[in-house]
């Protein structure tokens, strides 16, 4: 599957996204795509980048992380 194809699919999940602010606040994109940390960014969703070393800053971006254990521990440790 290309990557057009598949940002044509995920468009109905970030225009759902857009039009609601009390779920974009508790959502979290994990991805390991420049492409998919824009999206998450345009739809207003917290986005973390996993096992890569993506160069990207965002407004509700958490960080890059070497895999989902690491993420989870500093969301753990933020609602502390």
């Amino acid at each position: 599957m290309t990557c057009e194809r598949e940002s044509r699919r995920q468009i109905p999940i970030w225009s759902a996204l857009r039009r609601s602010e009390e779920i974009r606040d508790r959502t979290l994109v994990v991805e390991d795509s420049l492409s998919g940390l824009r999206a998450a960014t345009a739809a207003g969703t917290w986005s973390a980048a996993v096992r890569n070393n993506l160069r990207y800053s965002g407004p509700w971006f958490l960080g890059n992380f070497p895999d989902l254990r690491s993420l989870a521990t500093k969301i753990e440790s933020s609602d502390q």
